[in-house]
């Protein structure tokens, strides 16, 4: 295969989205290890928070950058670009490194990097597993310096010695100074030693323990004697023994400065370590420092990230394979989108994907609005707004990709449009496109405008009607009460005189004029309510029940009543229409009751915005065909013989139940019983128009 086929089929070959990583970040968050992901090209493409948190840097100042900003001065970028052609190769090592944190402080890390490649081996990325060495570092450069000193220390007081053989009792004096010092470094050593936060090991080049410090103790869970004397290859599994033998000679020789092995504690359990090796001088013998770290932590982490590369890689397999079916079902419905957009008048219909770019423009409107149907599809918005529209469409197009519907009115050269935005869904739920539709409603608005206007001025003809029927109910009390009393005064002066039809013909007369009384105060009461409101107090409704009960005593007390009332709230409201609201539908409980005694319950329930306040009866009950027309003006389910009233009643209660704000309806089981519902809103502050 030549070097062109190779690139091309590199080329076709599916890449790792390492940005899904971003669907673990706060697992990848959890690591104490910093880790950071770099793509084929060797740009930072992922970057967990320890990373970012011990460089002090944010990830958007990092990402799609090389990494090489941190290196400290004077390393140069080939050390890490030799590293980055090792990876491509497919070598996976350790190593460590001086860099730099934002505020140039340096900091030591023990880096440990591994490829990526894809299902047919091609070189997609690399991570990297960063450990923070910076104290561990400082550690073994104190212990440096502090055996520097112990060996110079010892190397000037031999040379003193030799040159001083004269001068016995100085010497003597010197030496025991001498002494002094080197006690006093030594102690400094084994200060530095003991407090590694790194398990040591000092042997010998065989392999020999001479010395451990608390670390190791503790790691391996052994004192201090257990240790010393044993050699190294017997703190590992015997799966292990061998290798550690046959690499004890190149550590002796320096040629093996960092492994990796498996460490046996007293319990038994099996410890993954990282071994770095540096030669030592150890009573003036040639020995060996080994630091050894517990790596289970990055083990795991490792195997958790390739558990989540496989994981990712399905992913990506699943995603193509939706991305395959919504094109699929783009493609079946495309067809059905233009359908609808020819044949709705005045419209256009605009399909995009989550980049913004349209897959679909039709409808009679493209060309008039927009540009057409060829120069729009296959573009996105951002090549075809400016700046400025994008900054006054933009959001639209991305509620829609987020999931979110909506719509809103655009006026432009005297026409008004209605713009909907709304999310097209996979089967499973998942939003894959967005759309937006765009209706002319112009001609919509006028009629509406038309029918405001037509509103208000059926609203003002009402007002017109309500003053007319108080002015006229008003006015007509007087002659009525005039024609009442004459008939009165004629039965009472000349009734005996009157014989047959005459006397009964007189008693007609007086009833149909009470009757007639009666339903212009009701006509009068009602026209009130509106034209006559007074201002909203604070009204306990206790109260008003107590005066309730009383204006209707008599009632109560010649049907034998059952009253049952509950403790009633303090609404906001007009008295007087509230004590009306209850007397009409108390009296009208008491008063559609046969053949039993009446029993009446009045109960409320709070609710958030409102009270519910219900009034039951155990009466006639009302059939649900009526359940509209009992609250019209005049409307009377039964005869004046069976039931006297005027019809107007019920009317007077929803008018009332209407300026606070509520709403009233009934259920009722004919025979057995009503139960008249009805609210009162918490928020009013003024009547409701």
């Amino acid at each position: 295969m030549s070097k062109t086929q190779k690139q091309e089929k590199q080329r076709s070959k599916p890449q790792l989205n390492f940005h899904q990583l971003s669907d673990y970040k706060e697992l990848l968050d959890l690591f104490n290890e910093a880790i950071f992901i770099k793509n084929a090209e060797g740009n930072i493409v992922f970057a967990n928070e320890k990373f970012c948190s011990q460089l002090g840097y944010t990830f958007d100042e990092i990402s799609g950058s090389s990494g090489y900003q941190f290196l400290r001065k004077g390393i140069p970028y080939k050390t890490v670009q030799e590293k980055e052609k090792l990876r491509k190769k497919g070598v996976s090592d350790t190593y460590e490194l001086e860099v730099v944190n934002k505020n140039g402080e340096p900091l030591w890390f023990r880096i440990s990097g591994r490829p990526f490649f894809d299902g047919e081996g091609i070189f997609v990325g690399v991570i990297a597993f960063m450990t923070n060495i910076t104290k561990q570092r400082n550690a073994e450069s104190e212990l440096r310096k502090s055996k520097e000193e112990f060996e110079s220390l010892v190397n000037l007081r031999t040379r003193e010695l030799t040159t001083a053989n004269s001068k016995l009792t100085s010497e003597i004096k010197e030496r025991k100074l001498a002494q002094i010092a080197l006690k006093n470094s030594e102690k400094q050593f084994r200060e530095i030693f003991n407090n590694s936060p790194d398990a040591i090991f000092l042997e010998d080049l065989n392999g020999n323990i001479l010395d451990v410090n608390d670390e190791a103790c503790k790691m391996y869970g052994k004192k201090r004697e257990d240790f010393v004397g044993k050699n190294i290859a017997t703190l590992t599994p015997t799966t292990q023994i061998e290798a550690m033998e046959t690499r004890q000679p190149l550590l002796a020789k320096g040629e093996m400065n960092v492994f990796e092995s498996l460490a046996l504690t007293s319990s038994g359990e099996v410890l993954p370590i990282e071994v770095k090796v540096s030669k030592f001088t150890y009573n003036a013998k040639p020995a060996l420092l080994l630091n050894v770290r517990d790596i289970s932590s990055r083990i795991k982490s490792q195997h958790l990230l390739h558990k989540l590369n496989v994981e990712l890689e399905n992913k990506v397999q699943e995603r193509t394979k939706d991305l395959e079916s919504a094109n699929k079902t783009l493609r079946i419905s495309e067809n059905l989108y233009r359908q609808i957009a020819r044949n709705i008048p005045r419209s256009a219909i605009f399909v995009f994907d989550k980049n913004l770019r349209y897959l679909l423009a039709e409808g009679n409107l493209i060309g008039f609005i927009s540009l057409n149907r060829e120069l729009i599809e296959g573009k996105s918005i951002y090549e075809l707004f400016t700046d400025d529209q994008l900054k006054e469409v933009e959001h639209i197009y991305k509620w829609a990709i987020d999931g979110i519907s909506g719509s809103y009115e655009l006026e432009q050269d005297q026409l008004v449009y209605q713009i909907n935005y709304l999310p097209i869904r996979n089967n499973e739920g998942d939003v894959i496109y967005g759309m937006l539709m765009v209706m002319d409603i112009t001609d919509l608005k006028k009629i509406q405008l038309k029918l405001e206007e037509q509103t208000t001025e059926l609203k003002r003809s009402n007002e017109e009607l309500e003053r007319f029927a108080y002015i006229a109910s008003h006015d007509l009390q007087g002659p009525l009460r005039t024609i009442s009393s004459y008939l009165q005064l004629l039965e009472s002066r000349y009734g005996d005189r009157l014989q047959g039809d005459g006397k009964e013909f007189i008693d007609f007369s007086v009833a149909g004029a009470k009757r007639m009384q009666r339903l212009i105060q009701d006509l009068l009461n009602y026209s009130r309510i509106n034209t006559r409101p007074k201002p909203f107090t604070n009204v306990n409704l206790n109260d008003v029940t107590q005066i309730v009960l009383k204006n209707i005593e008599s009632h109560i007390a010649s049907k034998n009543v059952e009253l049952q009332i509950g403790n009633l709230p303090t609404v906001f409201g007009d008295s007087n229409q509230l004590m009306q609201l209850f007397q009409n539908l108390i009296d009208n409980a008491i008063k559609f009751v046969k053949d039993r005694n009446p029993k009446v319950i009045v109960n409320v329930e709070d609710h958030q915005k409102e009270w519910l306040f219900v009034i039951r009866d155990n009466g006639i009950g009302i059939e649900q065909e009526f359940k509209e027309k009992i609250f019209h003006i005049f409307q009377r389910l039964h005869s004046e013989a069976d039931f006297p009233g005027t019809g107007i009643g019920l009317a007077i209660c929803k008018k009332i139940v209407h300026l606070h704000g509520g709403e009233i309806w009934f259920e009722s089981e004919p025979g057995y019983g009503t139960a008249f519902f009805f609210t009162i809103s918490k928020n009013l502050t003024k009547p409701k128009k």
